[in-house]
């Protein structure tokens, strides 16, 4: 269907001959039939689907742009899980089946083993399914002055931080660009922006995983695929407890889960999405401040004398 509107000025002038830049131009209102008002972005990286009871198509993502979409709902029709602690995935799984009539498949796996990537993948073609979306968000960190910290816990770490998250990315790629609108999701951190003392390796390793996700969102551009990497500041998990010590924290305030994922989505379904998002509005000004207002050395003495209160 095409709009006409009258015939068009001389090329350079206004309505009324004046030179364009005197006027104001002023795109017309067009009000669309009822049936196109509501229909999701073409370049939505989620599926559309029909809700049960439900009129026309919405995107099945967790926090939506809808207010009343419920913000722990799935990305898509059939998910996958994977962890090592399989009672704690078939409890989640049941709970996302009964809620949202999704299928869930769990995998069992420890990621500190070799070659993570292609077993995983290797499990996930038995299953028989395509991947269209990754989410890398296992890792756990170490509390601590890094000369008294456990080898063998700080090889796990990098193991599970760095070398897993470098390895499935890798496995899945090829599928997630071959989909045309894949989505990939690193979970950095805030810890990426600036050294950490008393958690050195872990700072250490999410700097890693946002240089590698910001170079794969620039070599994956025109293939459809979205990569983004994920900075949220403290967030109340399970994170803590296994630091050992909620005082890693630092003293701030714990973000909600749920508006970290809503921070994360709501990037995701930009027009031009960004190579990276920080989750948290105060954590984007101390991450701005750090950067613009600070030299190197005064914000790492900064982070040291917090750390050194907590240790």
């Amino acid at each position: 269907m095409c709009l006409s509107h009258g015939a068009a000025p001389p090329r350079g002038t206004g309505r009324r001959g004046l030179p364009g830049r005197f006027v104001r131009r002023v795109r017309p209102r067009v009000r669309l039939p009822c049936r196109y008002r509501r229909r999701p972005s073409r370049r939505s990286p989620w599926p559309a689907c029909r809700e049960p009871g439900g009129r026309g198509r919405c995107p099945a993502a967790p926090g939506w742009r809808g207010r009343d979409r419920p913000a722990s709902a799935v990305a898509s029709r059939c998910s996958g899980s994977v962890a090592r602690r399989r009672d704690r995935l078939e409890k989640l799984a049941t709970e996302l089946r009964e809620q949202h009539r999704i299928q869930v498949h769990v995998v069992e796996m420890d990621l500190a083993t070799e070659h993570p990537g292609q077993a995983l993948a290797a499990q996930v073609a038995e299953l028989g399914l395509h991947v269209t979306g990754l989410v890398n968000n296992a890792g756990f960190a170490t509390f601590g002055p890094f000369h008294q910290a456990d080898p063998d816990r700080l090889r796990r770490e990098i193991a599970v931080d760095v070398t897993a998250v470098a390895d499935i990315s890798r496995a899945f790629i090829g599928q997630l660009r071959s989909a045309g609108r894949g989505v990939l999701v690193n979970v950095a951190s805030m810890a990426a922006y600036q050294p950490n003392p008393r958690m050195a390796l872990y700072g250490a390793t999410k700097a890693f995983v946002l240089s590698l996700t910001e170079a794969l969102w620039e070599e994956s551009r025109g293939t459809g695929l979205r990569v983004l990497a994920l900075s949220p500041g403290a967030t109340r998990t399970e994170f803590f407890d296994v630091v050992g010590t909620p005082q890693a924290a630092g003293g701030t305030r714990l973000a909600s889960p749920v508006d970290v994922v809503r921070t994360a989505l709501a990037a995701l379904d930009r027009r031009n999405p960004p190579p990276s998002v920080i989750a948290g509005r105060m954590n984007r000004v101390m991450a701005f401040l750090a950067r613009r207002l600070a030299t190197r050395r005064q914000v790492i003495r900064a982070i040291g004398r917090l750390t050194a209160k907590e240790a």
